[in-house]
């Protein structure tokens, strides 16, 4: 039987970074008649496994798919569900928009002793991965990936996030032979531990379409994200905002096949979408507006002559 509704709602606008955002989530589950983990996968939340992920770390960043799906299993009405996807939306592009913290040097030696947990280790990776520094980005999540492995073995969803970070580190130096061989791995277990529908596992499934595209091979990237796709319509619904990115990957997929009418009729169905919902100012709606305008330019730009 799915949650009574809040009886007193926590209040979604007073959140501004992540820590507040983990306590809104800790929160909704208080409020409610405090659902077991499994309580709330059963009401179509995420998996336990992946809200024991958040809670556990400090620092981890839900999506947003993952924070609609657990407030809405925790019995809250629409308008406070609505309300939590927009504090996430704040936390996200406060952390983006942020300077980079100037990093530690990479060390060869017994690494990191000034670093106090193994998380911080992690941020630092992302850090040089975002900062342009992928080799050293490289060095530090393989050392990571490594301990994790003895520590807390291959298939623990710890381990798991370093191995999909460690990867795509790999993509970026060129390594597409080893990076596909690690997002494989991670898709298919969690493929096989999670389902095929899991959020966790379509996070997989969409960083290996992205390492493909990356390798050239861009037929097996336009194949996932169409299946991606299709998953997406069917649980979360055409309207919703990971739906909506899938199709702009598809799109993006078309576009470097050279299938211009079929990538623009995909933009031009997110730009109707985002305009319905999201309103004709709204960045996402912009940014899909000039997606349409790009490829405009494509489909009318006559053939190079021989």
């Amino acid at each position: 039987m799915p949650p009574q509704p809040h009886k007193i709602a926590p209040d979604p606008s007073q959140v501004q970074t992540l820590a507040d955002l983990h306590q809104l989530l800790r929160l909704m589950r208080l409020k409610a008649p405090k659902p077991s983990y499994r309580d709330i996968h059963r009401n179509n939340g995420p998996s336990p496994s992946a809200i024991s992920d958040v809670f556990n770390n400090s620092e981890k960043v839900p999506t947003r798919d993952f924070v609609e799906r657990y407030v809405k299993a925790c019995g809250a009405a629409d308008e406070l569900v609505e309300a939590c996807v927009e504090a996430w939306y704040r936390v996200t592009a406060a952390r983006e928009e942020a300077p980079a913290q100037p990093s530690p040097p990479v060390h060869a030696g017994p690494p990191y002793a000034y670093v106090e947990t193994i998380e911080n280790i992690v941020e630092i990776g992302r850090t040089l991965l975002r900062g342009d520094r992928p080799e050293a980005a490289r060095m530090v999540f393989e050392a990571v990936l490594a301990g994790r492995s003895a520590a807390l073995g291959t298939s623990h969803p710890a381990t798991l996030e370093v191995q999909l970070l460690f990867a795509r580190s790999l993509a970026v130096v060129g390594d597409h032979q080893l990076a596909i061989a690690m997002f494989v791995d991670v898709w298919q277990f969690r493929r096989a531990t999670l389902g095929a529908q899991d959020a966790s596992t379509l996070q997989a499934a969409n960083a290996l379409a992205n390492a493909y595209a990356s390798a050239g091979d861009v037929v097996a990237a336009l194949e996932l994200h169409q299946m991606i796709r299709t998953i997406r319509e069917k649980t979360l619904g055409t309207d919703d905002y990971d739906t909506l990115q899938s199709l702009n990957n598809e799109a993006g997929a078309l576009e470097g096949l050279g299938q211009y009418e079929s990538a623009l009729a995909l933009h031009e169905r997110v730009l109707r979408i985002r305009e319905r919902t999201l309103g004709t100012e709204h960045p996402a709606t912009q940014q899909s507006a000039r997606h349409v305008h790009r490829i405009h330019q494509k489909v009318r730009q006559p053939p190079m002559p021989d």
